[in-house]
């Protein structure tokens, strides 16, 4: 048996009055929400100010209709793309045609444009030259310098589609290829001409700069026309109805 000694330091030992089993766990505090730190206002001087959101750009006035098609909405998601497509290439074709159909205007214009009504001119101008002596009177005429502007204007109205077709067109009006086989550029040869000391080359130049033509090529085209004046009034036609010699025979075969 255990001494009373040792009873008595026992029963001096502090006695819990509850087991473990029956004690209840300690509560803990209910969290608070965060919140978050207030920022500062922004004063109206500042340069922290927010950015302006700018406009949305339009479409372009070619693609309003299709882009206005009930089919597509940029509000909602595309739902049929190949729609969507297929109406852009309509409108696509729809500019390629009108283009189409300006160029053929314009084309008919340019042809039409011999046919309009041109300056009163004095009765010199009124036929393709054809003499020398009808080419004096021209020229003599062509000294006033408001006869040699209504020339130019005259010749002018004649249009073209290119350069070589505008002057072409303004020396078919002028002279006769009959009377061209007469002159040369610069009258070499001592048979021939300087149709380039004329007055009337200074008209066909004017005439020609109007349609945004040089100087430089409007004589290279005066230059051929007047070269191949010969086989446009029947040389050629001569040359091929001449009886050919047996030699140029024999060198043909």
């Amino acid at each position: 048996m255990p001494s009373a000694k040792v009873v008595e330091q026992f029963e001096a030992l502090p006695q819990p009055c509850h087991s473990i089993a029956n004690q209840q766990p300690a509560k803990q505090p209910a969290k608070q929400p965060v919140k978050p730190p207030a920022k500062p206002p922004v004063k109206p001087g500042s340069s922290k100010q927010l950015p302006v959101l700018q406009p949305v750009l339009q479409p372009p006035p070619v693609f309003s209709s299709v882009l206005s098609a009930p089919t597509t909405s940029y509000s909602q998601p595309v739902t049929n793309t190949f729609e969507h497509d297929q109406l852009i290439f309509r409108a696509l074709e729809e500019i390629k045609a009108q283009v189409r159909q300006n160029t053929l205007l314009l084309q008919a214009l340019a042809k039409k444009q011999p046919a309009q009504a041109a300056p009163s001119l004095p009765e010199e101008f009124t036929s393709p030259i054809q003499t020398q002596e009808h080419m004096r009177r021209v020229e003599n005429v062509l000294l006033e310098k408001t006869q040699e502007k209504a020339m130019t204007t005259h010749l002018t109205a004649l249009g073209g589609m290119n350069a070589g077709d505008a002057v072409r067109r303004i020396m078919r009006h002028l002279i006769t290829d009959t009377l061209a086989t007469q002159y040369n550029w610069l009258g070499r040869g001592g048979q021939k001409k300087a149709f380039a000391a004329l007055k009337i080359t200074a008209a066909i130049r004017g005439a020609a700069a109007a349609q945004n033509i040089t100087a430089s090529e409007c004589d290279s085209h005066i230059k051929n026309w007047l070269k191949y004046s010969s086989d446009r009034s029947g040389g050629r036609k001569r040359r091929a109805e001449e009886p050919q010699s047996p030699v140029i025979g024999m060198l043909q075969t």
